[in-house]
């Protein structure tokens, strides 16, 4: 019976232990990944799309609207067209983030807008992220639209190229 409590109670605290890790782990990730998300709807206030990007991995890719933007140069174009078609605001709800050693990922909702504030597109996304150069970068960004409330535009705003 002794042997049992005891059993027991390294299991209890190992899984305590466990937890606080797991808890900091989940701290560190929402950190890195709110990090690369007010980076991300700076540039895009800033309409900057060279500084855009930048927050991607040389082999990084955006991955929206059937679109493939593979590369960093290929997404600063194809942001480029966007933000020439009018997007001019973001604003991204970071709903989930969690690290695996020099990998983070995220997920949340974001909601795309133009100079006015007139919402263009509202989006489901999920990034991974790695490191590159001692500094986390966007390896995949992936999007896909929501159903748009009535009365709102329509995505149309969102450039037609690719790759």
């Amino acid at each position: 019976m002794e042997q049992s409590r005891l059993a027991l109670s390294v299991l209890v605290t190992a899984l305590a232990l466990g937890f606080g890790l797991a808890q900091e782990e989940d701290a560190e990730a929402l950190e890195v990944v709110e990090g690369i998300v007010q980076q991300f709807e700076d540039t895009v206030s800033q309409q900057d799309a060279a500084a855009f990007g930048q927050l991607f991995a040389e082999d990084g890719s955006d991955l929206i609207y059937g679109l493939e933007y593979i590369g960093r140069e290929a997404v600063q174009k194809g942001w480029q067209e966007n933000f020439d078609a009018g997007v001019a605001q973001i604003s991204i709800e970071v709903t989930e983030a969690g690290l695996m050693g020099d990998t983070a990922y995220g997920a949340g909702t974001a909601v795309l807008m133009g100079t006015e504030g007139e919402v263009f597109d509202q989006v489901n996304w999920t990034g991974i992220y790695k490191q590159e150069g001692g500094e986390w970068k966007i390896h995949r960004l992936i999007g896909s639209s929501k159903p748009m409330p009535e009365g709102t535009a329509s995505g149309g705003a969102m450039s037609g190229g690719g790759n």
